[in-house]
């Protein structure tokens, strides 16, 4: 009777390990205020893979609970969403990113690159 317990105690302990790694693909779609945004980097932070949305802003990403997702283009602020039960129920995945905020722009004349980068 002993063994069979530490047998289900060990399959329970296995199966458990095994769903918490499973990841699924999720759907979804970047935005701006003027619409959808294409070549978004999207990372997933835990697993370390990489996607990029299409022309209409769409992308598919493998996730599973508590992964981070980060968002990243040159025109826009970087954004990063946790996953949550939400998501994975939904399959699916909208979010909508700022646009920088250039308080500051330097300028260099030709004669200012000279000096820095030799001929």
């Amino acid at each position: 009777m002993k063994s069979n317990f530490q047998l289900l105690f060990i399959l329970f302990v296995v199966f458990q390990a095994y769903t918490q790694d499973k990841r699924i693909v999720i759907e979804g779609k970047v935005m701006s205020n003027s619409g959808a945004i294409e070549n978004v980097h999207i990372i997933n932070k835990s697993s370390r893979k990489a996607v990029i949305t299409t022309l209409n802003g769409a992308f598919q990403i493998s996730v599973k609970e508590s992964d981070t997702l980060i968002f990243s283009t040159l025109q826009f602020e970087n954004k990063e969403i946790v996953i949550n039960k939400l998501h994975l129920s939904k399959l699916q995945l909208v979010t909508t990113l700022k646009t920088f905020n250039v308080n500051h722009i330097n300028y260099y004349s030709h004669s200012s690159w000279n000096s820095i980068i030799p001929y």
